[in-house]
């Protein structure tokens, strides 16, 4: 019963997300900054590493959700399967609304006692996860769907809103236009780069390469209230 409701809230969430107007945003949105390849010595090695890692964990596990009768595995699926008709724009907002509320915030200290733990996506759904967990689990939701990994970006930077300042994670699609999508585990719906007001990206990571953004995004840049959209 308690998965059949999970499936109905689903589908009407769905359904609500079916009547937006969702269209691709346009390139004008995306971050102002200078990417470039990351290179030895720039700190970027920490990052490869622990993407190659997670990379490696999640090819591990990904069979598993596929084919997993573990209920949190199976409602996962449910869910997607909802979503396979949407638009992608749809599918984005979709993928961003479920996985932020299945999964429990817990920092990878208390999960598995080490300070950065990358690529469980299983845990994730059935014990909780933290920022990165959230983003490769919206990146298989989106394999699952059907879309390819190419255009797939996990971002680590600052979040500004904490005092100091602390590593965050989030998800950055690239559309066929251009224009890039964030999916980001603080916030209930996509948002544009712009949007992003207290997110300093620092390192970019796909299955292509491992990009260095330009450290200067913030630089000179005061954030106050005004700055949310």
């Amino acid at each position: 019963m308690i998965r059949q409701y999970g499936v109905i809230i689903c589908i009407l969430t769905v359904c609500i997300i079916s009547a937006c107007q969702t269209v691709e945003p346009e390139k004008d949105k995306n971050w102002a900054v200078d990417v470039h390849e990351a290179k030895k010595g720039d700190g970027s090695e920490l990052w490869s590493h622990r993407f190659a890692m997670g990379r490696m964990s999640v090819r591990v596990e990904k069979r598993t959700l596929y084919e997993s009768n573990v209920k949190q595995v199976v409602a996962w699926r449910d869910d997607l399967e909802t979503m396979k008709s949407l638009s992608p724009m749809q599918q984005l907002q979709s993928v961003q609304q479920m996985v932020n509320h299945r999964v429990s915030y817990m920092k990878d200290y208390d999960h598995f006692g080490k300070a950065d733990l990358w690529g469980f996506p299983i845990e994730a759904l059935t014990e909780g996860g933290d920022c990165e967990d959230y983003v490769f689990l919206k990146a298989l939701s989106l394999q699952y769907l059907g879309w390819g990994i190419e255009d797939f970006y996990l971002v680590v930077g600052k979040n500004h809103r904490a005092k100091p300042a602390q590593w965050h994670a989030i998800f950055v699609v690239k559309m066929p236009n251009g224009g890039h999508v964030v999916l980001d585990n603080m916030h209930v719906d996509i948002r544009t780069p712009d949007q992003e007001w207290y997110f300093e990206p620092l390192y970019a990571m796909s299955t292509k390469n491992i990009y260095k953004v330009d450290a200067d995004y913030m630089k000179g840049k005061t954030l106050t209230r005004a700055d949310k959209p």
